[in-house]
């Protein structure tokens, strides 16, 4: 096969255009991501503002208090705004790793998580991105 090949030719061809849709992929999830935690920051404002707190995931939900939180979380797509929304009830990796079974059991709870192997859900919970 020669360099001028028409084989080779189009195979370059459709690399670099696989290239450049992934870099455009990648700009657009950067870009949401930006707009998410600008969103997240405004919320965060506006409840200081209003003097109103966040859910904390050591203490027992009620339904609603679920309810809530799931409606806010599914707003927000990117793995960054995923992962401040769930800093803003207390819900961080670290807190995960080092929880007690029953401070685990609580956030289980909370996200309505049932599972035997709890940490890990929760961690996966954490990270989730949306489809």
């Amino acid at each position: 096969m020669t360099s001028n090949s028409p084989v080779l030719v189009l195979f370059c061809f459709g690399f670099l255009s696989q290239k450049k849709e992934t870099q455009e992929a990648r700009k657009k999830a950067r870009e949401l991501e930006k707009q998410e935690v600008q969103k997240l920051e405004l919320l965060i404002e506006s409840a200081r503002v209003k003097q109103r707190a966040f859910l904390n995931v050591d203490e027992p939900w009620t339904e609603e208090n679920r309810r809530s939180f799931t409606g806010v979380l599914s707003n927000y797509h990117s793995k960054r705004g995923r992962e401040l929304c769930c800093t803003l009830i207390g819900l961080t990796p670290a807190k995960v790793k080092s929880a007690s079974a029953p401070q685990l059991q609580v956030f289980a709870t909370n996200l309505a998580i049932s599972s035997a192997n709890q940490r890990t859900d929760i961690l996966k919970f954490i990270r989730k991105l949306s489809e």
